[in-house]
C-alpha cells in the first residue's frame, strides 16, 4: 500500500533513510565542534552506510557498494581509533613520567 502512494519502495526509502543520515552527520560536522570524534558521528556514519548497502541490495551497483563498504570501514577505524587512542592518552596522563622526577646533579 506505501508503494502505491508513494511510489517508493521498501529499498528506496531504507536508501533515502541512509541519505538522510549522511547528511544529518555531515551538518554536525558543520555546527559543533569536536563532532568528529565522536561516537555518534561514527555511528551515524555506519548505520548509514547498512541503509545504503541494503537498498544495493535491490539494484546492485558494484561500485556504490565498494564505495559504501569502505566508507563503512573507516568509519569503524576512525571511531575504534579515537577511542582506544583516548584510553591510550588517559594512561599516560596519569602514569609517573621522568620529567616528574627532580634531576640530580652529576659529580
Amino acid at each position: 500500500m506505501f508503494e502505491e502512494l508513494t511510489g517508493l519502495s521498501f529499498f528506496d526509502c531504507v536508501g533515502l533513510a541512509g541519505v538522510v543520515g549522511y547528511l544529518v552527520a555531515h551538518a554536525g560536522l558543520q555546527v559543533r565542534d569536536g563532532f568528529a570524534g565522536s561516537a555518534a558521528y561514527a555511528f551515524l556514519n555506519v548505520g548509514s552506510a547498512i541503509l545504503v548497502i541494503i537498498s544495493l541490495l535491490n539494484n546492485f551497483n558494484l561500485a556504490a557498494m565498494i564505495g559504501q563498504a569502505a566508507w563503512m570501514m573507516l568509519s569503524i577505524y576512525g571511531y575504534c581509533r579515537h577511542a582506544y587512542g583516548g584510553m591510550r592518552r588517559a594512561e599516560h596522563a596519569s602514569a609517573p613520567s621522568l620529567r616528574d622526577e627532580p634531576h640530580m646533579p652529576v659529580a
